[in-house]
């Protein structure tokens, strides 16, 4: 069963914030708690392999948002579409 998606202010409101947790790649994502720790895992691994120290709770927002390929341009015209 999918998951319903936020609206996009809230979704641009998740964005801009510097670190995403596993909450947050959940709600991003329309996904469920397993598959958004597996991201977040994957996520933290790959970057402690490339050298990066970071904390073992979130991972750098720029990343997620690459990672799952979310068009910020296009939630920001959604948003001013929808006010």
């Amino acid at each position: 069963m999918k998951k319903r998606a936020l609206p996009p202010n809230i979704l641009l409101n998740i964005l801009n914030q510097e670190w995403a947790s596993y909450q947050d790649i959940m709600a991003l994502g329309r996904m469920g708690i397993s598959k958004a720790s597996f991201i977040k895992k994957d996520i933290h691994r790959k970057l402690k392999d490339e050298g990066y120290d970071l904390s073992n709770h979130k991972v750098p927002m720029q990343v997620v948002i690459k990672r799952l390929r979310i068009n910020v341009d296009r939630l920001k015209q959604q948003a001013t579409n929808t006010k």
